[in-house]
């Protein structure tokens, strides 16, 4: 017969330990994943900054 046919049942301690450690694995890429960006930002050397000033374009409209 198929040696898989009568595999024994996991134990219940074992799955939740390995549901834990799967679940801290997931939580640690997503905290990753979020971080990364800002984290890029602040180590580049591009301090370029895109300010969109409403204020200021409408007076050079009304002006003109």
């Amino acid at each position: 017969m198929f040696p898989g046919m009568f595999m024994r049942k996991p134990d219940k301690q074992v799955a939740l330990k390995q549901l834990r450690v799967h679940v801290a694995m997931f939580g640690s890429w997503v905290v990753a994943i979020r971080v990364a960006p800002y984290l890029l930002h602040y180590f580049s050397d591009n301090n370029d900054e895109l300010v969109l000033d409403f204020f200021l374009i409408r007076l050079i409209r009304c002006e003109s």
